[in-house]
């Protein structure tokens, strides 16, 4: 499984003309390297401003045709969620046509559900902003981001607005259904697909960490730049919760669980990178927490500087799971390629 995020495309091509969304796929074509699926995190998207069709057409195709552009791996391989950047105000089109999630505007975006290799469930028939992929060695969950809700928690009805209003929300209905599915299947391995990461787990995570770090702006939440920050009550917002560490006690509380890694972009760091004592791995309850991305060099706080475009190829194995980190356009290791590997148990 690939494992993918955070090209922010039209930023890489026109500071440095550097393909953050093709070439790294060409750089596995080179390799060899046939997957079984891909798993992109998200923020193919790199402007201050929801997406609309009709201001940002040039930019889904850009993101359309690198997305087509492997010749060993199929458009309908890669699954995707949605990160900050990608979200317009109150609603989804401009994801929805060009990198489309659901595989039905082909035309534009090159994929197909039919081509899809294995099957998905979404959390209600055509809402694909939370779904799981059935696979014979796990179940994996992609939770996108909801940015496309009202503020502060997403940067929808801010007709002046400006920002990637970076804080994560999910809903309390995703919460709801995630928890009720993970408590009913407790044999099979669970892998878990977000765009930011779990609150008080990785890098950035931690309150106004995203923000002191140089990694995030402050529109939104900036306490919880970083990090899955709201659960959005949509149909009664007062019931909404901000700041909590409901998902990660979660674990805690029902050992019996069998998730086993989450994933997450977002935060784009150095490899190695740490920042009060958290850097892009993290385990507790039996939950490994990996920063897996990012494409992009050049989509980060000047005040941080560039990182290295980097990506994650995951094997699963009866009892273990082996990540492989591929640096594909080094700024700050040694070279290009496989840089590092990681064994976790299952």
């Amino acid at each position: 499984m690939w494992v993918s995020g955070d090209a922010h495309l039209q930023n890489s091509l026109d500071t440095i003309g550097y393909n953050s969304l093709a070439e790294p796929m060409a750089d596995f074509d080179r390799e060899g390297i046939d997957y079984d699926l891909a798993i992109n995190l998200g923020d193919f998207d790199s402007a201050q401003k929801p997406p609309t069709l009709e201001d940002n057409t040039r930019e889904g195709e850009a993101v359309a045709e690198a997305l087509n552009s492997s010749r060993r791996n199929p458009r309908s391989k890669t699954y995707c969620l949605n990160g900050n950047h990608d979200a317009g105000d109150g609603q989804m089109d401009w994801f929805e046509r060009w990198v489309d999630p659901l595989g039905q505007n082909t035309r534009e975006s090159g994929n197909s559900e039919r081509g899809r290799p294995y099957p998905v469930t979404y959390i209600d028939r055509d809402q694909w902003h939370s779904y799981y992929i059935e696979t014979p060695q796990a179940t994996i969950f992609m939770l996108s981001d909801r940015n496309e809700l009202k503020g502060p928690a997403g940067r929808g009805g801010l007709v002046h607005g400006n920002g990637g209003y970076p804080s994560g929300a999910i809903t309390l209905d995703t919460w709801e259904w995630f928890q009720a599915y993970v408590l009913a299947n407790t044999q099979k391995p669970i892998i878990v697909c977000s765009h930011q990461g779990v609150r008080n787990t990785v890098i950035g995570t931690a309150d106004n960490d995203g923000v002191d770090g140089g990694f995030h702006g402050r529109s939104g939440y900036p306490k919880g730049s970083g990090s899955i920050y709201s659960l959005v009550d949509e149909r009664k917002p007062s019931r909404s919760l901000h700041g909590t560490d409901i998902i990660k006690d979660f674990f805690t509380r029902h050992p019996e669980h069998s998730v086993k890694l989450w994933l997450n972009g977002h935060t784009h760091v150095r490899v190695g990178e740490t920042f009060r004592g958290r850097g892009e791995m993290y385990r507790e309850a039996g939950v490994t927490y990996l920063n897996a991305c990012s494409l992009t060099k050049t989509w980060v706080n000047p005040s941080h500087g560039r990182v290295d475009s980097r990506s994650w190829l995951v094997d699963m194995y009866d009892e273990s799971i082996t990540a492989n980190c591929y640096v594909h356009n080094p700024e700050h290791t040694s070279r290009k390629g496989f840089n590092r590997t990681i064994h976790l148990p299952i």
